[in-house]
């Protein structure tokens, strides 16, 4: 159906004379609504005008979802007509008889009419009246699901690879349910194959990842957040531009809300609000959407619920800088980009801006070495860097997925809020791959006396090269018993798995500076370790390695061992040695080596 020309003229004055005085507008409630009811939305759809557009009423269902229904709608104006529903609808205000009934928000695949469905306006009220005060240093804000860790999974090993979705809210498969509009998200600065990896990260359920392009305040200076405007979510800006986008529902004094259904389903967050203008709109058999940028950043989202967005202009929340550069075979650059402060998605989006920047170098598979140096820096506490080494078809993957796990651990640290700075990659490859592998080791003299040097030849093989072989010595501590001993031989891997093994309680930390500590206290992958291992045990105190114990001190500390700060430590290292092959080194071997007083000297 189309509106009576005297409608449009009658919209036209309602929008000029200013529709930012939303909180003067009334609302109906769903259940005083009746199917066959007309009214007309507003929402933009090409550049920063904000249009209108017909609605009537097909269906109200009752208690769709606990204690909330939803309306049914046809549209029609503008584009709809070819395009139907558009993802970047969600949000746009519907109106009756000049009264507010809720945001379109829900819509279905391959229909072959402009429908569409309408959260209302009471369920998305009751999330602006909730706090949109920022979260406290205690709430965490995150996806549901997010912070799942315990203290073992401080370790890192057992969080997920860095490109598996983060849980999360998800829509309801096609079929017989509604399906909540997916939010197309805008990339500019990023290179298709990072878009690809950065949709996988989002989950394709819940976001659409798209190439956009970026816009600045002056593209937008006529821009007034009011019901009917754009409306973004910045995720990244910087010279790598991310945001989702969606349309202003209701506006009154400061507050804001928009969607109509979630962004994330966080709860209680604190994401930047932006103005956002829209290119042109994307007709689609699938499911058309909008192509739009987003820009200058005016307030928060403080809500994040399942029936809207919830924000407060004029409140910018702070984001956390990062600095790559990259250093290649021909060319050196650097990139400068700001990402959100969630501990979910801030360390992904911080890695994937590596990622992209090293596709923009035209490196992204094949034979590489990668050297990459990560620096976090930590308001009231030291800084974490490491440095490591990577080889093989997936280096830069290995290096991207090592690049986010510190960022992961310190904002998801269970002992106390943290305060990140600030974050610096460097990186620098090669195009070839550097590694070799440990085929076997020997010592020459199985028996040795207390004080001699053990000689240790390991044989390797080098990659698409020769065999090859180099001595290392270690020498036996003067004051070892007569017995038996282990001689072991492995790379980075092995070595960080016996020192788990050995030490389990140094893997345990128990504040952030431990956590810290144990960040920075990382085996390159380039580095071979050399260790004599006695079978003697000790205990570690807060992380302090005790390894040769009196009887009597072991006992009394292995009874407090429950107390949680005393952990055993299975086995002593009396002689080590670290060396650097200046490549990646893979293997381990070991081997017995006997200590005797009446042994022949070497």
């Amino acid at each position: 159906m189309s509106l009576p020309p005297a409608r449009y003229v009658a919209l036209a004055i309602l929008i000029n004379i200013g529709c930012a005085l939303a909180a003067s507008v009334p609302t109906m409630l769903s259940q005083d609504i009746k199917v066959g009811d007309t009214g007309y939305g507003l929402t933009v759809f090409e550049g920063t005008r904000i249009d209108t557009f017909a609605v009537e009423i097909l269906a109200v269902i009752r208690n769709r979802t606990p204690q909330q229904d939803a309306i049914v709608c046809r549209m029609t104006g503008g584009p709809l007509e070819r395009t139907g529903i558009l993802q970047g609808m969600s949000g746009s205000p519907v109106y009756i008889d000049g009264k507010l009934i809720g945001a379109v928000a829900w819509g279905r695949s391959f229909t072959t009419e402009p429908l569409g469905g309408i959260t209302p306006i009471e369920s998305m009220l009751r999330v602006g009246r909730r706090t949109l005060a920022v979260p406290g240093p205690r709430q965490h804000v995150s996806t549901p699901q997010g912070n799942r860790l315990g203290l073992e999974s401080m370790r890192g090993d057992s969080l997920p690879p860095f490109d598996e979705p983060v849980p999360g809210w998800s829509m309801m498969p096609e079929g017989p349910g509604f399906t909540p509009l997916v939010t197309p998200v805008f990339a500019s600065g990023m290179d298709p194959r990072s878009m690809r990896r950065l949709q996988e990260l989002l989950g394709a359920g819940r976001f659409q990842v798209i190439q956009g392009g970026a816009s600045g305040a002056a593209d937008m200076a006529d821009v007034v957040i009011e019901p009917g405007a754009a409306l973004g979510v910045t995720l990244m800006d910087g010279d790598l531009n991310l945001g989702g986008i969606g349309t202003v529902t209701w506006v009154d004094g400061d507050t804001v809300l928009a969607f109509g259904h979630p962004m994330f389903l966080g709860g209680r967050v604190d994401f930047p609000l932006s103005k956002a203008m829209i290119y042109f709109s994307w007709p689609s058999q699938i499911i058309s959407h909008k192509v739009g940028a987003v820009g200058p950043i005016v307030g928060a989202v403080r809500q994040d619920r399942d029936a809207a967005i919830a924000g407060k202009l004029g409140d910018i929340p702070e984001m956390l800088p990062v600095k790559v550069e990259i250093e290649g075979p021909h060319t050196t650059r650097s990139f400068n980009y700001r990402v959100i402060r969630d501990p979910d998605y801030g360390p992904r989006f911080a890695a994937m801006g590596l990622y992209n920047a090293v596709i923009a170098m035209e490196k992204a598979g094949g034979a590489s070495t990668v050297e990459l140096t990560t620096e976090i820096a930590i308001r009231e506490h030291e800084p974490v860097r490491q440095n490591n080494i990577y080889t093989d078809q997936r280096a830069l993957m290995s290096a991207v997925g090592e690049a986010w796990r510190p960022l992961v651990m310190l904002s998801k640290n269970l002992f106390e809020p943290v305060s990140l700075a600030s974050v610096s990659y460097k990186l620098k490859f090669m195009e070839s791959t550097e590694a070799l592998w440990v085929t076997g080791i020997r010592i020459p003299r199985r028996v040795v006396r207390p004080g001699d040097q053990v000689v240790v030849e390991t044989s390797f093989q080098n990659y698409l090269g020769e065999p090859f072989s180099r001595s290392v010595s270690l020498r036996m501590p003067a004051d070892t018993p007569e017995g038996v001993y282990k001689l072991r031989v492995g790379d980075s891997r092995a070595t960080r798995d016996w020192a788990r093994q050995r030490t389990p309680g140094k893997f345990r930390p128990r504040n952030l500076g431990q956590v810290i500590a144990m960040l920075n206290d990382q085996v390159r992958h380039d580095r071979l370790t050399f260790q004599i291992l006695s079978d003697k045990r000790g205990m570690t105190v807060d992380r302090h390695v005790l390894p040769a114990l009196p009887h009597s001190v072991f006992e009394v500390l292995r009874h407090a061992a429950s107390g949680g700060r005393v952990d055993l430590v299975d086995g002593r290292v009396i002689a080590e040695q670290s060396v650097s092959f200046g490549r990646l080194v893979l293997g381990t071997r070991e081997i017995d080596v006997a200590v005797y007083d009446r042994a022949r000297p070497n």
